[in-house]
């Protein structure tokens, strides 16, 4: 599976090359986390290319191997503990290893089994907002090329046209930040930029999840489903606070 990454495209999609690490380095560093061998058989090489890149002008980005403790991002085997906020994801057949996000915080990764083992190379993707997962008949070692080369699988992943209509008001969120509803739509925010704001990531997932997770609860138990606004959950400064 190594072999089949397209590493030349991928290197000249990189919006900045991060230091790159020899790839037997990434290997013994991704198994030291605990990571599968099948998956480290599949991202190793990548993540010796573009650990922490980001790509297309921000629109996509790869998790950091080791995180970014400063800005609450774990290493990329603790972003996939499902005790943490995977316990709040909607429900789906398998499991579902990240490694990559858009702009808007929703994330890329690869389904997986209990054991954390590769089960198809496809591209599974959670719409964090949305409350959604979707699986894509598109292995991993040609997903960027075919963002790269096909304007509507661009635009439909990496949420193009609302990722310039934000950024044009808001400018592009740093790779640690997405952009994020103050109040999701899903439960009755507006579909306006006014309630979008610049969240960390890993507030983003970690909170919303849970709070459309429990507003799902409520309204299958027959209660109706409450309007949370993130704001007034996080208090002004959009911090950690909003996990609380």
């Amino acid at each position: 599976m190594s072999s089949a990454w397209l590493l030349d495209e991928i290197t000249a999609l990189l919006d900045a090359a991060p230091p790159k690490s020899h790839e037997t380095e990434v290997r013994r560093d991704l198994a030291a986390l605990g990571v599968h061998p099948t998956l480290v058989e599949l991202l190793a090489p990548l993540y010796a290319t573009a650990d922490g890149a980001t790509f297309f002008g921000g629109r996509l980005r790869l998790h950091p191997l080791h995180g970014d403790p400063e800005h609450g991002l774990p290493d990329v085997a603790g972003w996939n503990d499902r005790n943490d906020w995977q316990r709040f994801e909607p429900r789906k057949v398998n499991g579902t290893f990240y490694f990559a996000s858009n702009a808007f915080g929703d994330l890329f990764g690869v389904p997986v089994d209990t054991e954390g083992a590769v089960l198809f190379d496809r591209v599974g993707v959670l719409w964090v907002e949305r409350y959604t997962y979707q699986e894509a008949k598109i292995p991993w070692p040609d997903f960027f090329a075919r963002l790269a080369g096909d304007p509507s699988i661009a635009s439909f992943f990496l949420r193009m046209p609302e990722h310039d209509w934000a950024a044009e008001s808001l400018g592009p969120p740093a790779p640690w930040q997405c952009f994020s509803s103050n109040v999701p739509v899903i439960l009755g925010g507006p579909d306006t930029l006014e309630n979008v704001a610049i969240q960390p990531m890993a507030v983003h997932v970690s909170f919303t999840l849970q709070v459309i997770e429990q507003a799902q609860r409520q309204a299958s138990a027959g209660a109706p489903l409450p309007m949370v606004d993130l704001r007034e959950v996080d208090g002004p400064s959009g911090s950690s606070e909003k996990g609380s």
